[in-house]
C-alpha cells in the first residue's frame, strides 16, 4: 500500500484520500524495508515517505500465535501474514482497519474480523 503511494499507481489517489478519514495509522516497522526496496529497485527516492505521520510497531514478542490464527484463516505469502499477525498482536480485538490493496490478504484480514 505505501509503496503504491510511493510510486503513484493507479489506486494510490484513491488510497490517500481514504487515508485522510484516520486519526492515525499504524503499520509494521517491516514496511520500511519494503519501500526502501522498491525504491532501490526502481532507482528513486522520494522527498516525502508515504510513512510519514505513521506509527510503525515493532513486534513486542514472538508472533508464533497470531501467525497461526493468520495461516488458519487462510494461506498467505510471508510478509502479507507478518502484517496480520502484527495487527494481531497491536489490536487482538481487531478494532481497527485493516487496509491492503493485496486481494487474498484483504480476504483473510476481513476472516479474521477486521474492518477492510
Amino acid at each position: 500500500m505505501f509503496v503504491a503511494l510511493a510510486f503513484r499507481e493507479p489506486d494510490a489517489a484513491r488510497l490517500r484520500r481514504r487515508l485522510q478519514g484516520f486519526e492515525r495509522i499504524v503499520t509494521s516497522v517491516f514496511t520500511q524495508a519494503e519501500l526502501a526496496s522498491a525504491l532501490r529497485r526502481e532507482n528513486q527516492t522520494l522527498a516525502e515517505s508515504p510513512l510519514t505521520g505513521a506509527l510503525l510497531l515493532a513486534a513486542p514478542e514472538p508472533l508464533t500465535l497470531e501467525i497461526e490464527e493468520v495461516l488458519a484463516a487462510g494461506y498467505l505469502r510471508g510478509a502479507d501474514c507478518w502484517h496480520l499477525a502484527v495487527a494481531l498482536n497491536y489490536s487482538p480485538d481487531r478494532d481497527l482497519t485493516f487496509l491492503s490493496l493485496d486481494k487474498p490478504q484483504r480476504a483473510v484480514a476481513e476472516k479474521l474480523g477486521f474492518r477492510t
